[in-house]
């Protein structure tokens, strides 16, 4: 073989070496688990996580945890929202005081993987249960020097938190004795979702008189979508305090204090009635009365032994 054959047949032999030599910058294609409550991520059955009840997000409890593994230098991780959920690229375990985890976070974020890291960490929290958000999560590797990208789409939404507020109070301001009467309320978390559930202890009270149905506990309406108790009002009271209570109060933990009790006063429309009757009785007394001294001034007054202006009577 001649010299300059065997130059192109070496030259081409390195050139073969250096090309398999040369690994991936990413030879295994990167993966996605999800810290969930529960459900699937499907749109019929998403992922859920109630909404936050402390000043801290933790994943599985009140956030869905995304962990994206096996990436490398360079690749970029992006998570992208559609609706009313957010996205941090943490957890907050201890949040100041000053800095509430409901203003954390936006509709998209993304990181660019770099040195030893092979790992990508987000976390998606909501604040509203209306509706499902959809997530858009964006891989971009390297391999053998060309960039692919990859989406998978996954639906959260968050599931409804503990007790917080007694809203939407339907109290009449007047009740009739002996008339069992309706009174409203709902319950919300503290982002003001709806608690739609048959399960809160919720109940109606009301001062010494009047009778609530049901030993005083207020029951879930279905369709309405609200908390019903009934008081029957005593012909002997008038006023009296109704109170509507939701539950035992959450301890303030960061996000604003609870209120659960929503306290009215109502007034007995017989009882009213009665005392109108008496008052107008008591009016037309003092007016005979009146109209008596009145006649007796105005003789004076013809008989001029009084002065000449006279009185007139009601």
């Amino acid at each position: 073989m001649s010299k300059k054959l065997i130059a192109v047949a070496s030259a081409a032999a390195l050139a073969l070496t250096a090309l398999v030599g040369v690994a991936p910058a990413n030879a295994t294609a990167a993966t996605v688990a999800y810290t969930t409550a529960t459900g699937t991520g499907t749109s019929i059955d998403p992922y859920r996580t109630i909404v936050p009840q402390a000043n801290t997000l933790v994943s599985g409890t009140n956030a869905l945890g995304i962990v994206i593994s096996n990436l490398a230098a360079g690749d970029v991780a992006a998570v992208t929202i559609s609706g009313s959920a957010k996205v941090v690229d943490d957890q907050v375990t201890a949040a100041s005081s000053l800095v509430k985890v409901t203003s954390l976070g936006g509709s998209s974020l993304s990181t660019t993987v770099s040195g030893s890291d092979t790992t990508a960490s987000f976390y998606v929290y909501g604040t509203s249960t209306a509706a499902n958000s959809t997530i858009s999560i964006s891989i971009t590797e390297t391999d053998g020097g060309t960039k692919s990208t990859s989406t998978v789409t996954k639906y959260f939404k968050p599931s409804i938190g503990a007790a917080h507020f007694v809203t939407n109070a339907n109290v009449p301001a007047t009740m009739t004795a002996g008339t069992a009467t309706e009174v409203s309320f709902n319950i919300t978390d503290v982002f003001g979702n709806v608690v739609d559930t048959a399960t809160i202890a919720s109940a109606v009270t009301a001062t010494a008189g009047p009778t609530v149905s049901d030993a005083g506990v207020a029951t879930w309406d279905s369709v309405r979508k609200i908390h019903v108790g009934k008081i029957t009002a005593a012909s002997s009271t008038s006023p009296f305090v109704v109170t509507l209570d939701g539950g035992t109060e959450p301890a303030n933990t960061g996000l604003g204090a609870s209120n659960l009790d929503d306290t009215r006063i109502v007034v007995n429309s017989s009882g009213v009635a009665a005392q109108v009757t008496a008052l107008t009785a008591q009016v037309t007394a003092l007016t005979a009365d009146y109209n008596a001294l009145a006649k007796k001034w105005n003789k004076r007054v013809a008989s001029k032994t009084a002065p000449k202006n006279k009185v007139a009577l009601k």
